[in-house]
């Protein structure tokens, strides 16, 4: 499966004004026991001879403030770094993509939160057509949403107020 997160349009106080963190180690728990489970019914019954289920992450920092970047965002960071550490074989790669200047610094401080093993799955791209290679190389572009320069619907209206 292919995940996308806009991370550049999220506001993390909001987040954390409307749930704890608690309940966001819940969710990220639901997310790798259920939804991925439910996801690999679903490609086993679209291929039988499946085997593997590995994802693609894309985190598009477009529009992320370094005001964001605070203890709360690292330590939801570090929650989800956890979960993640007990399924390792789940992620194919990550594109973090529209990288903002200021991230090359805190990238330096969240890699060494990160096992070296997944962030050497990581790719941080600033040039927003780089990345978009990049998504190309990984997806078919029918299966890429408009906001990336693909066929596929656009994401950006769920996060529309």
């Amino acid at each position: 499966p292919v995940n996308y997160f806009m991370a550049g349009q999220i506001n993390p106080e909001g987040i954390l004004s409307v749930t704890t963190a608690p309940k966001l180690e819940g969710f990220f728990w639901w997310s790798f026991m259920h939804k991925m489970k439910s996801e690999m019914k679903a490609a086993v019954k679209k291929d039988p001879d499946f085997v593997r289920m590995e994802g693609i992450n894309i985190l598009d920092l477009k529009g992320l403030s370094s005001s964001a970047i605070n203890s709360d965002t690292m330590s939801v960071v570090k929650l989800s770094s956890k979960i993640a550490d007990f399924f390792p074989e789940t992620l194919h790669c990550m594109l973090i993509l529209n990288a903002p200047a200021f991230f090359s610094f805190s990238w330096g401080l969240i890699k060494k939160l990160i096992d070296p093993r997944t962030a050497a799955r990581i790719q941080v791209f600033s040039n927003e057509e780089k990345g978009r290679q990049a998504l190309r190389g990984l997806i078919g572009t029918d299966e890429i949403p408009r906001d990336y320069g693909g066929g596929d619907n656009f994401i950006s209206p769920a996060l529309s107020p």
